[in-house]
């Protein structure tokens, strides 16, 4: 069969990029056609983040390249769609692009990954002029019933013909990784006490939370804690100096490494990091040299500081690869409490999982302390959580589901 994935929004290089390429690799292990056309009429910084086999054309000057293309398809998948900041040429073609598929028949599917509603209402379809590009739509795939995307549909009354949650699939997410592909970069030889972050600087995914546990918690008990995937952005500024004028000053819990420089000797294994040191702050990462620095971490790191109805049906790419590439994982214990499987709080599973109290994180310490000095133990938990994931989490799983109900 033939299959294409639409990126309306560009390659961004975060989760979504992510998902294109984790969803073309799965399909077409299946022995499928699959064609992957993002929008270039917006470039991303992240834009080279992730190998990848993605087309990029203006969607605002090729509308009849890709109708055309997706029209011999036997279903289109729309990964994203135009901010609604966008040059209006390009929403519209995007917009003419569904319509006319919709028209002809061709089966659509949107895959909604957004999780809050400011950024929702940054999609194009918040403009009440393009808002029934919704009802166009065969099926929508989304986190869960209790998302910020239906309060949304509710707003504007819109009527999707069907709409699933990962709850209806009776899997975690509607999102899933190959684990067995990261094997090979496993590393025996772990940085000792060592914890990264690997990610974008959202708040909401916790690196300034990782920042102040460090200085008071992490430091304390020798180990040195790395943030990357840091932009050195007007949104991270009164994170990162405690003074901007007239020239910036870092603040005392930071050291900042963003330059060009500092990812190039990154990349070359130049940069050797010290203790007693405050957090490193490191710039966005080429995927495959990250993967292979976050393997030879002891610990990776991402604290989900979401509200409590997003946390019971919310996982990020970031804290599966930290999980695949054989380091073994700190979450929020909130999480952990709010997610489930079979009805089961992770916590209250035997997962491998280190879940931290970020209001009382010592009892995690503990065990991360242990793990530190055990390798015996540390091999056997890591092991536990790579199989635990796979279990629920891998592509095969995940996207297999989503393929049994778009070919029903």
């Amino acid at each position: 069969m033939k299959y294409v994935l639409l990126m309306g929004r560009g390659i961004e290089g975060t989760g979504n990029t992510k998902y294109a390429v984790e969803f073309q690799e799965y399909l077409e292990e299946q022995g499928h056609q699959v064609i992957t056309i993002a929008n270039s009429d917006k470039k991303w910084g992240r834009e080279k983040s992730h190998p990848n086999k993605i087309r990029l054309m203006s969607f605002a000057n090729n509308e009849s390249k890709i109708t055309g293309d997706c029209l011999d398809a036997d279903c289109v998948f729309v990964l994203s769609v135009p901010a609604k900041n966008y040059d209006w040429f390009s929403q519209d073609s995007f917009y003419n692009i569904i319509d006319e598929l919709s028209n002809n028949k061709v089966k659509l599917v949107y895959i909604q990954v957004d999780h809050k509603m400011q950024s929702i209402n940054r999609n194009f379809y918040s403009d009440v002029a393009y808002v029934d590009i919704l009802e166009k739509f065969d099926l929508v795939f989304t986190h869960s019933k209790h998302c910020d995307f239906l309060r949304f549909c509710d707003n504007y009354g819109v009527n999707i013909k069907r709409i699933l949650c990962a709850s209806d699939l009776n899997v975690g997410e509607i999102f899933g990784l190959n684990f067995d592909k990261y094997k090979d970069i496993w590393s025996d030889e772990k940085e000792y006490r060592t914890i990264r972050f690997m990610g974008r600087s959202a708040g909401w995914k916790g690196p300034w939370l990782v920042r102040d546990l460090h200085e008071k918690y992490f430091k304390q008990n020798n180990y040195i804690t790395v943030l990357e995937g840091i932009e050195g952005s007007i949104g991270t500024v009164a994170e990162l100096y405690k003074e901007t004028k007239p020239a910036r000053i870092p603040r005392d819990d930071v050291k900042i490494m963003l330059n060009t420089s500092d990812r190039n000797n990154l990349n070359a294994g130049k940069i050797e990091f010290e203790r007693n040191m405050p957090t490193y702050i490191l710039p966005p990462y080429d995927n495959t040299y990250g993967m292979k620095r976050l393997a030879k971490s002891m610990f990776g790191i991402e604290l989900l500081l979401l509200d409590d109805s997003i946390l019971s049906d919310v996982y990020e790419y970031a804290m599966l690869e930290i999980v695949a590439v054989g380091t073994i994982p700190i979450f929020r214990k909130r999480w952990g409490e709010k997610f489930k499987i079979n009805d089961t709080s992770l916590t209250d599973l035997d997962t491998g999982i280190i879940f931290m109290d970020e209001n009382a994180p010592e009892e995690a310490i503990k065990i991360m302390n242990r793990l530190s000095e055990n390798k015996e133990l540390y091999d056997a938990e890591r092991e536990k959580v790579f199989n635990f994931f796979k279990r629920y989490f891998d592509s095969k799983v995940i996207f297999e589901r989503i393929m049994e109900v778009v070919n029903e």
